[in-house]
């Protein structure tokens, strides 16, 4: 039996009209790719006592003009701590919490990255430790600070502090807030200008924590160290105390830079945050 010869031609034809119309069709219903995502890690915590504070952080893309920002709030956990995901960018930011002066300032999001940082808020008032001098009397050094675990950044009490060289020694209480003072000695009180700095070595000692060998203190005209507390054991010596304000490790922020008229405009913008309960 003999079968036609099919017309090669209109063959290919047939068969490029097919696909080109499936491939209009996958490209209408094919998804439109998700936003590029980073991670946005913020702690906001008090400068004085490096507790933890329970707040809000209001966050926006920064676009120009900059007055049609669209703010969102995200209130942190008991320890002042936010993890949030944010579309990549830049964004201006308020951290704000009771008790506390707001804080403006901005940041910025990679993708597929995690953004850390500490926000360190000015309370209205003062700690009540940090409000009675009486202790310090004329001729003699005050060392004081508080004691913070590094995980939530809470009071940490029975912290053995001793300065090595003068033998002063001490435990933090329940706030956490330790304070050493030392005696008039025959070189301290009495030198001169150009003279450098008494210095000492402050060991800190807590169970189940690690121990820090805090080497060269400056403490001559009396000092504020600020403690923080990592769980394990054994020690480590360090020359700058694990303080206030340093960024938390494994990240940093990527803020972008601002031009001149949208700072001013950062610094007098009341940005239209929920308001917190005490």
């Amino acid at each position: 039996m003999r079968y036609p010869i099919p017309n090669l031609e209109g063959f290919l034809l047939l068969a490029m009209l097919l696909a080109s119309n499936s491939s209009a069709a996958q490209a209408g219903t094919r998804p439109a790719a998700p936003p590029r995502v980073g991670t946005l890690e913020l702690q906001l915590r008090d400068v004085q006592t490096g507790y933890g504070v329970a707040g809000a952080v209001c966050l926006a893309p920064m676009q120009l003009p900059p007055e049609a920002a669209q703010f969102e709030t995200y209130r942190t956990n008991q320890y002042g701590k936010l993890i949030v995901q944010l579309p990549v960018g830049d964004y201006l930011e308020e951290d704000i919490a009771p008790g506390y002066q707001p804080m403006k300032t901005h940041t910025g999001v990679g993708a597929d990255t995690v953004a850390r940082g500490q926000s360190m808020l000015d309370p209205t008032h003062m700690p009540e430790e940090l409000q009675d001098d009486s202790r310090h009397r004329p001729n003699t050094v005050l060392v004081r600070g508080y004691a913070v675990d590094s995980d939530r950044y809470q009071p940490v009490a029975g912290v053995h502090m001793r300065l090595e060289k003068s033998g002063v020694s001490g435990l933090s209480n329940k706030r956490g807030y330790y304070e050493l003072l030392l005696s008039p000695s025959p070189t301290r009180g009495n030198v001169r200008p150009e003279t450098p700095t008494d210095t000492d070595t402050l060991i800190v000692e807590a169970t189940g924590y690690t121990t820090i060998i805090l080497r060269d203190l400056e403490i001559g005209g009396g000092a504020t160290v600020p403690i923080e507390l990592s769980r394990g054991r054994g020690s480590y010596e360090t020359e700058t105390p694990h303080g206030h304000g340093t960024p938390a490790d494994g990240g940093a922020w990527t803020g972008p830079s601002l031009n001149p008229d949208l700072l001013r405009w950062l610094a007098s913008k009341n940005v239209s945050c929920v308001s917190v309960a005490p």
